[in-house]
């Protein structure tokens, strides 16, 4: 539980169901119209921390070093095997992310 409440300077959003960019972009502006604050992602009303939707972790991995491999999505997302190979098919589907292969490592990065 994290121990600040919601202010008018702190705003929780749960990532439960991944946050839209439209929705993101309307707490932030609310906050920006304000005295400003902090965005508080992957956190519930009530302060319990849920963390982020793995779509969100994974591209925010991808965007910190570059790239990311199955099994830094199973560690990072905690996901099994076949999870991890759902989630990246279905971001290679959506356009998110593509494959890279260098030799025997298969890699995946951010669609540009």
């Amino acid at each position: 539980m994290i121990r600040n409440s919601e202010s008018l300077t702190v705003e929780f959003k749960s990532d439960r169901k991944r946050l839209s960019d439209a929705e993101l972009v309307e707490a932030l502006v609310c906050l920006a119209n304000t005295e400003g604050g902090e965005l508080w992602l992957g956190v519930e009303d009530d302060g319990q921390a849920t963390g982020l939707h793995a779509e969100q972790m994974l591209l925010s991995y991808i965007r910190q070093h570059g790239q990311i491999k199955r099994a830094e999505v199973m560690a990072l997302c905690r996901l099994t095997e076949g999870q991890a190979k759902h989630l990246l098919k279905r971001m290679s589907d959506a356009k998110q992310i593509v494959m890279r292969r260098h030799g025997n490592l298969t890699a995946y990065v951010e669609s540009q």
